[in-house]
């Protein structure tokens, strides 16, 4: 796997589970909270929610899974990247 094709499978791992978490949040919103702000076990309970947890929860794994390598297989193209973005920013009058 290349530099492109992980940042590619990065982005996608982030579009998903920023996509599958608004999803969840959308649901709990249409339902009410607890005295705490908890939400409560009857909501928990419901399938929607079974789904869309699991949905959730499976994307964060898969990027955390992702996390674990990506790092420290790309660390020379990451922080040369990181160098090439601060340098081009620098070099822009204010």
């Amino acid at each position: 796997m290349t530099y492109d094709e992980a940042k590619k499978q990065a982005d996608g791992l982030w579009t998903s589970c920023r996509a599958t978490g608004k999803s969840l949040n959308d649901f709990l919103a249409k339902h009410p909270k607890g005295p705490m702000g908890l939400t409560p076990d009857a909501v928990k309970k419901l399938p929607e929610y079974i789904e869309l947890k699991a949905a959730y929860d499976r994307a964060a794994q898969a990027l955390r899974a992702f996390n674990t390598v990506y790092p420290k297989r790309f660390a020379k193209e990451i922080r040369a990247e990181r160098r090439a973005k601060a340098e081009s920013a620098a070099s822009v009058p204010a």
